[in-house]
Formats: C-alpha cells, structure tokens, sequence
C-alpha cells in the first residue's frame, strides 16, 4: 500500500502497527491508513489557527484552508463509513471509474 505514496516511509511507520498486528485484515490496515490521514488533517487544521494576523487577505487565506481541512475531513469520513460496506465499496468504484466523482 505505501509503495505507491509519495513519502513511503512516513506511510510505513504511520500505519505499521495496525499492519503488524497479527489479526488485521487488510480492512483494518486500510482504515488505519484512513484514520491516520484524519489525524493529519485534524492536526493541520488546527495549526491554522496559529497564523495570527490582521491582513484580510491572509484571514481569508487561513478560513479557505479550514475549509478544505473540513471537506477533506467530511470525505474522510465517508471513506471510513465505507470501508465497512462491500456494496458502497463496489458502488463507489463504479461511480470513479464511469464519472470520476464518488459523489
């Protein structure tokens, strides 16, 4: 699964206890995976909030950034939903492939 990342190695530590562990399925690992990116995201978005300054430009900066945060996180968590639904799962590859939207 990390081979195909762009930081392989992060990828590598992130998820390996969950791939290590001797009862997971590659379910559990993918959901690790996915639980680790929200982490990320999470931890980002409140960083955002560290960017103090009184410019407008950099206030709308900082309030698209949460947003994208909070859509990547809303998607996130779909993904999540899905990972334990086969159909949605098989649904959801469709839509790609046929619109490229899993909306």
């Amino acid at each position: 699964m990390c081979s195909q990342t762009d930081y392989t190695d992060a990828c590598e530590k992130s998820i390996g206890k969950a791939a290590n562990a001797s009862s997971s399925s590659p379910k559990d690992i993918v959901r690790s995976a996915v639980e680790v990116i929200g982490d990320a995201i999470s931890q980002a978005f409140d960083r955002a909030d560290l960017i103090l300054s009184n410019d407008p430009r950099v206030k709308a900066a900082v309030a698209d950034c949460k947003e994208v945060f909070a859509d990547a996180k809303d998607d996130l968590n779909s993904t999540l939903k899905g990972v334990d639904d086969k159909d949605g799962i098989a649904k959801q590859s469709y839509q790609l492939r046929e619109h490229g939207d899993v909306r």
